[in-house]
């Protein structure tokens, strides 16, 4: 698809810079000036870009600028415009040159901090008992900008799944009839603040604790259930794990002290 439906130079130009933009890698955001100075409408799709300087000049991974409006007749129009730069970019300012026909104009883009993790698999299924001891693994991918350090230590905040509804018909049955809504809503609370377990702990081991951009790295895991869990119930549950959420699904079968692997 051809960047712009009529040919900048006299009918029109890109406004005078430098332009500074500001962002993650995927999404560096600024605005730019299209003027037009023709009688017809003038659609202008993206810019090419022609070098950047800076470090990691080959890594960047850019070469137009998204740009995707249209600009009336005889009118100057402020837009927005987007780099789309490679994810693993490192943070840092970075200078690039725009084309628009013969016309040369600086960029100046700034990468900010870009944390970013991705699990799999995404949700972390265990059975087991209470205060048992359930072994898993997972594989961690670094998809932002800046490097990790693997965590050690972990807690795991659970939650009986349907606790609402359940917990609802619970409150139902406790309340006596004419009780009136605050001794039902005392109930209620009652039966959920009885339902949540204490926090389940995690420990966590990798072969090696930085986790550079682009790397990827397996994780195994041991999760000790809490004492306070009910049998035949299902936890859903999340545990920050550095920048990200590793999700839990648990489901308690039962009482005893042995490690196991999920079946």
């Amino acid at each position: 698809m051809e960047p712009y439906s009529i040919p900048p130079g006299d009918a029109w130009r890109l406004g005078r810079g430098p332009f500074a933009f500001f962002g993650a890698p995927r999404k560096c955001a600024g605005e730019i000036d299209l003027i037009n100075e023709s009688a017809s409408r003038v659609m202008v799709r993206w810019l090419p870009v022609e070098i950047f300087e800076g470090q990691e000049v080959t890594n960047v991974g850019v070469a137009s600028m998204a740009v995707g409006v249209a600009v009336p007749p005889h009118m100057k129009l402020r837009t927005r415009a987007f780099f789309q730069l490679d994810s693993r970019v490192h943070p840092g300012n970075y200078r690039a040159v725009v084309l628009c026909g013969t016309q040369r104009e600086e960029a100046t883009i700034r990468v900010s901090d870009d944390t970013r993790l991705r699990f799999e698999p995404n949700v972390i299924q265990l059975r087991g008992g209470r205060e048992d001891v359930l072994e898993s693994a997972f594989v961690v991918i670094n998809e932002g900008n800046v490097s990790e350090t693997v965590d050690k230590l972990a807690l795991a905040y659970l939650e009986e799944w349907h606790l609402m509804g359940r917990a609802t018909v619970e409150a139902m049955r406790s309340t006596e009839n004419g009780a009136g809504y605050q001794a039902y809503l005392d109930n209620l609370v009652a039966e959920i603040k009885r339902s949540m377990p204490q926090p389940a702990r995690v420990e966590l081991k990798a072969a090696a604790a930085e986790l550079r951009p682009g790397e990827s790295r397996e994780v195994d895991l041991k999760m000790t259930l809490p004492s306070d869990l009910n049998k035949n119930r299902t936890y859903l549950g999340f545990a920050k794990f550095m920048s990200g959420r590793l999700q839990f699904r648990v489901e308690c079968n039962g009482g005893n002290t042995m490690t196991r692997r999920p079946q």
